[in-house]
């Protein structure tokens, strides 16, 4: 371990431990205010268990950083040499259809309606890797591992995933709920065969994506239902999956997969106008 002296050389090896720490250009999915959806697949039956550390520096970035930890492999760490804490993340890679914001960010989001709450969706149709921490008792890896054991596969549907908690709330927590069973989309198949490996990128050997990032228009999307009526009384919702009833919390379609509520999970904090078109309603997990 090598010696440096005052506080200057100090705060310059921070800051370059820090810049390491961001140098990957491959977008990960992060969902910034209470309420906020997105809609992906799973693209991976082998998600990577991995060990990494936690850097803060607002200078570098307004969200935590996560640099591997190469004790295993090399036999020394200058993360773990610094005494910068240690995390255990889960990775996958997904394909990210749509997010659904809770406030407007950009004039092209399309105003939908979740239940009774008013969304603005954002197209979003491209590959990102998911990395988040198992949880307090491994309760957000539980919910994604209850997904697998129910049908054997993560990659056979979309799942709607969302964030309950303000930005820079440390008790945030997510819910994953399993949508209707679909194939997979031709376009997203033929992406799936050129992705690099999850390894590779966890370590990061790996930090441009060199392949096409497909973009679906709009117009090729399935149509949805209309809002209904003002005058329309909303319906509760009563989801049956065996011993699991959820009223008000899920609306899935008939063949859906319900994963059950999982214990809440604390994970890492920091992680406008209509185009015009009428509001429509989707067939998502409604809010509380």
């Amino acid at each position: 371990m090598s010696i440096r002296k005052g506080v200057d050389a100090i705060a310059k090896r921070n800051k370059e431990m820090a810049e390491r720490a961001v140098r990957s250009n491959i977008p990960e999915l992060f969902l910034r205010n209470d309420g906020d959806m997105a809609i992906f697949r799973l693209l991976n039956d082998d998600p990577l268990d991995v060990d990494f550390h936690e850097i803060y520096d607002k200078a570098i970035s307004s969200r935590p950083m996560f640099p591997y930890c190469t004790m295993d492999d090399d036999g020394r760490c200058e993360y773990c040499e610094s005494d910068i804490d240690l995390v255990r993340m889960f990775m996958f890679w997904v394909w990210v259809e749509r997010i659904l914001h809770t406030t407007q960010g950009d004039p092209l989001w399309t105003t939908v309606e979740v239940g009774q709450r008013t969304y603005f969706e954002e197209s979003v149709q491209q590959i990102h890797i998911i990395k988040r921490k198992f949880g307090q008792r491994q309760a957000l890896w539980d919910q994604f591992m209850t997904a697998f054991e129910t049908t054997g596969t993560w990659k056979d549907r979309s799942f709607a995933f969302k964030r309950k908690g303000a930005p820079n709330d440390i008790n945030t927590t997510y819910s994953l709920s399993a949508l209707d069973r679909e194939p997979i989309p031709d376009h997203v198949a033929k992406i799936m065969g050129k992705l690099p490996s999850l390894e590779a990128v966890a370590k990061g050997m790996v930090t441009d994506l060199d392949i096409e990032q497909v973009a679906v228009e709009r117009r090729t999307q399935q149509p949805r239902k209309q809002a209904p009526r003002k005058e329309e009384k909303e319906q509760d919702v009563v989801v049956k999956d065996e011993a699991v009833v959820a009223k008000d919390e899920v609306e899935v379609p008939k063949e859906a997969v319900v994963v059950p509520p999982q214990d809440e999970v604390s994970v890492e904090a920091g992680e406008g106008e209509s185009s015009g078109e009428p509001k429509v309603t989707v067939d998502l997990p409604e809010t509380d």
